[in-house]
């Protein structure tokens, strides 16, 4: 929503979301994760949610299973269904 709706970069959007979580008082379950997933969001130009499984699946040495094109870009093993 705030890409398509508000018009702000992927970069501008992992910045500000980077520095909230990042905050003191602010509790994650896998900080490291998440900010890897933002990081790899603006730099790859992909949705949040690609950029995510792609850090679970790299981070368990598991490939993704995805009709989703954008997988290509975020140097994972990825398999498209037939």
């Amino acid at each position: 929503m705030l890409n398509s709706f508000y018009k702000y970069s992927r970069t501008q959007i992992a910045e500000v979301l980077i520095s909230l979580l990042t905050s003191d008082g602010v509790l994650l379950e896998d900080t490291e994760q998440i900010v890897a997933a933002l990081e790899r969001m603006a730099t790859a130009n992909v949705d949040f949610i690609d950029a995510y499984l792609a850090e679970v699946a790299r981070r368990n040495d598991e490939a993704v299973v995805s009709f989703d094109q954008d997988f290509r870009r975020l140097e994972i093993p990825w398999v498209e269904p037939e």
